[in-house]
């Protein structure tokens, strides 16, 4: 994710669906509660995780599998403590 994101911007954003401006600032939201700790091997890098669900979202979307009033909802209540 890092080369593309330093090769090709364009490429980058259409991965991810965001600016890396606002990437960024998502991650920097998120990144204490999706970064994993090492126990048996190393963690999936919570930069690369961000990006695998917001790719993964998008396409489901895409697909019609789900709402995306339901993708919303599920984020505003996951953050609600």
């Amino acid at each position: 994710m890092a080369e593309l994101r330093e090769s090709d911007t364009d490429r980058y954003q259409g991965f991810t669906r965001l600016t890396v401006e606002d990437f960024d600032e998502l991650l920097s939201i998120v990144k204490v509660d999706i970064s994993g700790s090492p126990q048996f091997r190393l963690p999936i890098l919570a930069d690369m995780r961000l990006a695998v669900t917001l790719r993964y979202l998008e396409k489901v979307v895409r697909d019609r599998l789900i709402r995306p009033e339901t993708v919303l909802a599920f984020a505003y209540f996951s953050t609600c403590d």
